[in-house]
């Protein structure tokens, strides 16, 4: 799981398919995991690109696979930016 920052998006995507060989599957245990379905056994590596603050709309994705890290925005500028969202939020 990966932070859904500028910082982390940037080496993502210098380096996407280092990241795929590392994390070769795609996110369907997660996504079973994530809609409260329970998982195939066994290990998964996946990469999921992680917002940890909920949104204001529904419609607002928490998450987003590898593949699509070239085509979304920053929601953060760094860990210490997070914090801070998370802080305001008192989720921290």
């Amino acid at each position: 799981m990966a932070l859904w920052s500028s910082e982390v998006l940037h080496a993502l995507r210098l380096r996407t398919e280092t990241f795929r060989s590392a994390c070769p599957e795609d996110a369907a245990a997660f996504q079973a995991w994530w809609s409260g379905s329970r998982p195939e056994p066994g290990t998964r590596t996946s990469l999921i690109v992680f917002d940890p603050l909920p949104g204001l709309r529904s419609s607002r994705r928490r998450w987003i696979r590898l593949e699509e890290v070239r085509s979304v925005d920053p929601r953060y500028r760094g860990y210490a930016d997070t914090l801070a969202a998370l802080k305001t939020a008192d989720l921290a």
